[in-house]
C-alpha cells in the first residue's frame, strides 16, 4: 500500500463521518499515524472539524479519541522497534506519550468546537421497565417513551436544528419549524424530520432498530458497512434495519388504524418475530421470560392488542396455533416447545 501520497478531503472526510469500507479506512490510517508529527495536520484537522456537522453527542470525546487511538493500534510506525527489550520498549513508549499528545490536542479543539456551537445544559429522561412517559420537550414537541427508554435533549435547542438522542424507544408528535429540522439519533440510525408523527425503536440489546412513519415524511440514514446514505418514508411506511447482517426490511401499515403503543398499552406486531416480541413484552410487563428452543424465536407474527390485554391473554393469542407452551413458575415465563 503506498501510503506516500496525499489523500483527498474527500476521502479523510470520509473517514471521519465512517462513510468508508474498512480497508480505505486502514489506509487513512497509516497515511495519519505517519504524519502525527507534521504541523500541517493542526490545520487538516481544523478543516475537517469545520467541515463536518456539529452535534452534540454525549459519547464524543470518547468516540474520537477511540478513533485516533485506533491509528496507532492498527498501524504501527514503519521501522517502529519490536515491543521486546527495555531499552526498546522504552522507545517505543516514547512514541505512544507523542501520539497521545496529539490526539489531546484534537479531543481538546472537538470539545471547544461543540461548547461554542451547541447548548450548555442537557436533560436526561429515562423510562423503567414496566413505565412509560410522556414529555414535551422546549419547542413544543411531544414525545412519549416506552419501557427500558432514555431520551437526552437540550434545555433549548439551537438555532439551527433540533438534535435529541435516544436509547429505546420512542413516538414523536414534531412540532413544524420550517428552519430547524428534528433530528433524533439513535445507535446506527439517524431520523430527520421538519413535523410528522412517528415511532422510532432502537433498544441497544436488540437486533433490529425501526422507523413507523404515520404522518409528514421523514429521511433515515443508516450507518452501516457499505449502507450509508437517506432513505424517505412515507405515511405507513416501516423500515426495519437488522444490526447483525446490515439487511433492510421496507413493510406497511394502515396509519389510519395503527394501533399505536401510547394509547391504552396497545401493541402493533407487524411482521415480528416472537423472539422481537417477547423483548417487548419483557420491557412492558416487566417480568422475565425465557425461550427454552431458540428455534421458536425465528417464528413470525402479525397482530395487534388494543383492549389492555394481559400478558397472559397475549401469549395465548400469539398461540392459537400451538406451536408452543406457556408455562410459569413464579415470575418467570418460559415458552417451549408444544407439549407431546
Amino acid at each position: 500500500m503506498d501510503t506516500k501520497k496525499n489523500m483527498s478531503r474527500e476521502q479523510l472526510l470520509a473517514y471521519m463521518r465512517d462513510n468508508c469500507t474498512e480497508a480505505e479506512a486502514q489506509q487513512v490510517r497509516m497515511w495519519l499515524r505517519e504524519r502525527l508529527k507534521d504541523p500541517g495536520l493542526d490545520q487538516l484537522f481544523s478543516d475537517l472539524l469545520d467541515a463536518t456537522e456539529t452535534e452534540y453527542d454525549p459519547e464524543g470525546k470518547e468516540r474520537v479519541r477511540r478513533k485516533l487511538d485506533s491509528i496507532l493500534a492498527a498501524c504501527p510506525a514503519p521501522n517502529s522497534p519490536p515491543r521486546s527489550g527495555n531499552l526498546r520498549r522504552w522507545r517505543w513508549s516514547l512514541r505512544i506519550i507523542e501520539y497521545a499528545a496529539a490526539v489531546a490536542a484534537v479531543v481538546l479543539a472537538l470539545h471547544y468546537r461543540h461548547q461554542a456551537n451547541t447548548p450548555r445544559e442537557w436533560v436526561e429522561v429515562y423510562a423503567g421497565m414496566g413505565e412509560r412517559r410522556e414529555i414535551v420537550l422546549p419547542d413544543s414537541t411531544h414525545v412519549w417513551l416506552n419501557a427500558g427508554t432514555k431520551l437526552i435533549y437540550p434545555k433549548q435547542f439551537n438555532r439551527s436544528m433540533r438534535q435529541v438522542y435516544l436509547s429505546g424507544e420512542m413516538f414523536a408528535d414534531v412540532r413544524r419549524d420550517e428552519d430547524r429540522p428534528f433530528i433524533v439519533s439513535a445507535d446506527r440510525l439517524e431520523v430527520k424530520v421538519l413535523g410528522t408523527q412517528f415511532n422510532l425503536k432502537s433498544y441497544q440489546e436488540d437486533a433490529k432498530s425501526e422507523v413507523s412513519l404515520v404522518r409528514g415524511k421523514v429521511s433515515v440514514g443508516i450507518k452501516a458497512s457499505k449502507m450509508n446514505g437517506k432513505l424517505t418514508l412515507e405515511p405507513g411506511d416501516i423500515l426495519r434495519f437488522n444490526k447483525t447482517n446490515n439487511h433492510i426490511d421496507f413493510l406497511n401499515f394502515d396509519p389510519d388504524s395503527y394501533a399505536n403503543w401510547i394509547d391504552n398499552d396497545n401493541f402493533f406486531f407487524v411482521e415480528q418475530t416472537l423472539g422481537d416480541i417477547v423483548a417487548d413484552l419483557r420491557r412492558h410487563f416487566a417480568v422475565e421470560i425465557v425461550v427454552t428452543d431458540k428455534s421458536l424465536c425465528d417464528e413470525t407474527y402479525y397482530a395487534s392488542f388494543v383492549n389492555e390485554e394481559s400478558l397472559d391473554e397475549i401469549l395465548d393469542a400469539l398461540n392459537k396455533d400451538r406451536l408452543f407452551s406457556v408455562r410459569r413458575e413464579a415470575e418467570v415465563y418460559y415458552i417451549s416447545p408444544p407439549l407431546k
